[in-house]
């Protein structure tokens, strides 16, 4: 695991007060905080134009994990209309 995607998401652990084993609901939430940390919009559009969208291309080329990639896209799910 890229050790600056999880220090961004135990971050998020902290930002949220989180305590001990968390719920799937739970656990997600700070990979959303990682990737909002991690990843600017221009970035991942760039990324995605080169890697044509491949989930471990655009990992490597964010330098971020896989976890971190659905979250940001998660995030855009959750914001897209």
């Amino acid at each position: 695991m890229s050790p600056r995607s999880l220090l961004a998401h135990k971050l998020g652990h902290a930002w949220y007060g989180d305590d001990g084993p968390q719920d799937d609901a739970n656990e997600a939430r700070p990979w959303r905080w990682a990737a909002d940390l991690l990843i600017t919009p221009e970035a991942y559009a760039a990324a995605e134009h080169h890697t044509g969208g491949h989930i471990p291309a655009l990992a490597a080329a964010l330098d971020v994990t896989a976890e971190i990639i659905h979250a940001y896209q998660d995030t855009l799910r959750r914001t897209t209309p």
